[in-house]
């Protein structure tokens, strides 16, 4: 067997903990490539290679369940599907993204209108803190509206 590490020559190796690297492992991205006769994890070349391309699919912005899956296809190099199983996951993830970048822009909308009532109250009252009272007291109304419903039914 070439070169071998032992899960701490590893984790050095990698920059990683060896805690990450059994986590990897109960996830099925990295398995051992053999273990030793008192039972230890022995790895080689192939399981750096593997971590730095977990870490380059980690910058990209992939979830742990993403990479999964492209360690998976990456198996099957060759198979006319595998391409097809990377470009639908890739385009789930910037679904999900451009989602997200929807949530956080109207968020940005909300906070900066509550910013400028700050600029703009004249009130010893912060303008903010009553409208967030106001409103958590409309939502308790309305639950308690739905509460009393629900038990006549």
């Amino acid at each position: 067997m070439g070169h071998s590490f032992t899960i701490g020559k590893l984790s050095r190796t990698a920059g990683l903990s060896p805690d990450a690297i059994r986590y990897y492992e109960r996830l099925g991205i990295l398995k051992p490539v053999y273990r030793t006769a008192s039972q230890y994890r022995a790895y080689d070349h192939s399981s750096i290679e593997r971590l730095r391309f977990v870490r380059r699919a980690q910058d990209l912005g992939l979830t742990l369940d993403d990479i999964g899956e492209l360690v998976a296809v990456s198996e099957t190099i060759g198979h006319p599907a595998a391409c097809q199983r990377v470009e639908r996951r890739l385009r789930a993830r910037l679904e999900a993204i451009e989602t997200k970048i929807a949530e956080l822009t109207l968020f940005r909308r909300r906070l900066n209108a509550a910013l400028s009532r700050c600029k703009t109250s004249a009130s010893s009252r912060c303008q903010v803190l009553v409208e967030l009272t106001d409103a958590s007291r409309r939502v308790d109304r309305t639950s308690n509206r739905v509460q009393r419903a629900e038990s006549i039914q």
